[in-house]
This record gives C-alpha cells, structure tokens and sequence, in this order.
C-alpha cells in the first residue's frame, strides 16, 4: 500500500485545477498562506503585488521571495498591505475660497445688480442669510500660525486647518454663548 505523501511548498500554493507538477507551468496566480502568533494570513500574491507596485510573481522563486517579504513585515508586527497614510493634496485652496464656493453652491448666494438673493436650493434663505454673517464672522478670527504668529483664518490653506483653529475660533466666540460658540 502506498502511503501518502505530504508536500510543503512553504505555504505556496495554486488554486486552480492544474496538478502540482503543472504548477511551473501554469499561469494560474500564487497564493500564500502563513500562521504566525496564533493568527492565520492568507494572501493572493497577484494582489499583494498589484498593491505593491511590482510585477506579477509567475516563477515558484519570484512567488517565494515576496511571500517570505511577506513573513518578514508580519514577524516585525507590522501589517504589509496597509496603505501608508495618504496625504491630503494640496490645492491652494485657503478657508476663504472654501467658504465662498459653499456660499454659492450650497447656500445659493446669488450676487445681482439688486443686490444678493438667495436661491433657496439645499438652505432656506433666511437660515441662508445667518450662515453668510456667521462665516463672515469666522473669517476675521485669527488662529495660530508658524513661528509663534497669527493670520485670519480666510487666509489659511484649507488643507492645513486643525483642530487647534477650531478650538481658537471657539475662545473668540464664546463670549457670545454656547449657540455662537458652536455655529
């Protein structure tokens, strides 16, 4: 009787219907499988490459090296699929051009030779009418900026606003009481 054999392929495998022996061959993508501290990873190499940046493994060596890259970021306690932090784009934008472009698309300002209308689309326009006078307010509150300096909030880069401002603009404004400190 003949008994089975067992193959480790280090974790390596194809999910497809091709034999072992077809594997070379194949064009079917790698698969990996790992335990490590009590928690089971599997990942598809296609994938892990793809996010990576990188080609393809299509070898059994080039599928072995990334899966061992793999390993080596989960030993060190690290997560290798997680995207790095995206950092916000910077476009130039200030608190000021925000804040008009939500007046006119949002709030529905309306700037005529009679005057400014409001067109009542997502605000009504009274409620329109005391969001314009709160960002007016909000726009001459100066917060912090570099080197121990202040600037008015209109003027900062969008992308750069932090809660450090928030918490700025809520000090100038709680002298008008919770409601104005809030709006």
């Amino acid at each position: 009787m003949r008994s089975k054999v067992r193959h480790h392929n280090d974790g390596l495998k194809k999910r497809c219907s091709c034999s072992r022996r077809e594997w070379r061959k194949c064009i079917h993508p790698w698969h990996m499988q790992f335990h490590y501290s009590e928690k089971h990873f599997r990942f598809s190499l296609d994938v892990v490459a793809s996010t990576f940046g990188e080609p393809k493994p299509r070898s059994k060596a080039e599928a072995k090296n990334l899966a061992d890259r793999l390993k080596t970021e989960i030993r060190n306690g690290r997560n290798p699929l997680a995207q790095p932090a995206a950092r916000p784009v910077v476009t130039g934008l200030t608190f000021g051009d925000v804040v008009d472009r939500y007046l006119v698309e949002y709030a529905g300002k309306l700037v005529t030779k009679s005057g400014t209308q409001w067109s009542g689309q997502h605000l009504r326009p009274r409620t329109a009418e005391q969001a314009e006078y709160h960002i007016k307010t909000l726009r001459q509150i100066a917060v912090p900026a570099a080197n121990g300096k202040t600037v008015r909030l209109e003027s900062k880069p969008f992308t750069a606003v932090t809660t450090t401002d928030v918490k700025a603009v809520q000090a100038a404004r709680r002298s008008h009481g919770a409601v104005g400190c809030n709006r």
